[in-house]
């Protein structure tokens, strides 16, 4: 038999009570949520004026404009602004290169000769000077000419810079070699016959027990593989696809992925893969390696 009218009643009574405590839950938890970001950003200005006053002077402060940063941001995931957030976020992720390489011992006394390659406009390299040992020298090189001629009217205290052409060798006196280098959000995006070039052309670049911190798409950007390319990038552990092309680059600056299982076999093939670290610089996954 049916239920009465009493008992729908009831029962519409307390749906309408269930709803209005939701209601009551969800208008709660909005006003902490905005009284949450009010305090995060009050934080958030804090952080970046003792940022600027306690670390910032010891360092190239010069921000490009947004024309320059539109131009040539996606080379190192710069943000396009015209603030501290860039240095901000460039000064974060020299502190994870810094970590990761100085986890490799031999190096205490700090490293002699530094190349940021594919530095764009030095958003990580001017704060590498720290890692340097007396008399130490850092070097930034790309293929933007943009990049370079602004990084050399600008950076002074940062290092010296030079414009490297698309494929090996380096415009570099054959003997020159390194005890650090950093390659950020490069191989992220070319092929791999490339890549591999580079790969010898830089190792080949590295003094004995000398580190170089590169970084990869891994695990965390595996979601963005085509999924006509998940089969072989199983497989092989990598792949290069066309995600979309980004204006003012080259045909080749697509996008690639690498498994770890493929950084260790094949970038091992050249030097002895320390370390893989997840998300080590940034989003993007780091590998350290040691020459032989």
């Amino acid at each position: 038999m049916g239920k009465t009218i009493d008992i729908l009643k009831q029962e519409l009574r307390e749906v309408r009570e269930q709803r209005d405590r939701i209601r009551q839950t969800r208008d709660t938890l909005r006003a902490k949520l905005e009284a949450t970001e009010r305090q995060l950003k009050n934080l958030s200005e804090d952080y970046l004026d003792v940022w600027s006053r306690q670390v910032m002077p010891g360092f190239d402060t010069a921000i490009p404009s947004e024309g320059i940063v539109e131009h040539i941001a996606y080379r190192r995931d710069a943000e396009v602004c015209s603030d501290a957030r860039m240095l901000r976020e460039g000064w974060f992720n020299a502190r994870q290169v810094r970590a990761l390489a100085e986890s490799v011992p031999g190096h205490e006394a700090g490293f002699s000769a530094v190349l940021d390659f594919g530095c764009g406009c030095a958003r990580v390299t001017r704060y590498l000077t720290p890692m340097l040992a007396a008399g130490g020298v850092i070097k930034g090189c790309d293929i933007d000419d943009a990049a370079i001629q602004w990084n050399l009217q600008n950076l002074q205290k940062s290092g010296d810079f030079f414009t490297s052409p698309d494929h090996p060798p380096l415009p570099l006196p054959a003997t020159e070699q390194f005890d650090l280098i950093v390659v950020i959000s490069v191989f992220t995006h070319i092929p791999e016959d490339m890549q591999d070039r580079w790969l010898e052309e830089l190792t080949s670049r590295l003094k004995p027990g000398g580190i170089m911190v590169a970084t990869f798409h891994g695990p965390y950007y595996e979601r963005f593989i085509p999924e006509s390319l998940d089969a072989d990038f199983q497989t092989r552990g990598f792949c290069y696809t066309d995600l979309g092309k980004t204006p003012d680059l080259p045909d080749y600056y697509l996008t690639a992925f690498h498994s770890h299982d493929y950084i260790a076999s094949h970038w091992g093939k050249l030097a002895e893969v320390v370390r893989i670290e997840q998300q080590g610089v940034g989003w993007q996954d780091a590998a350290v390696l040691r020459k032989r």
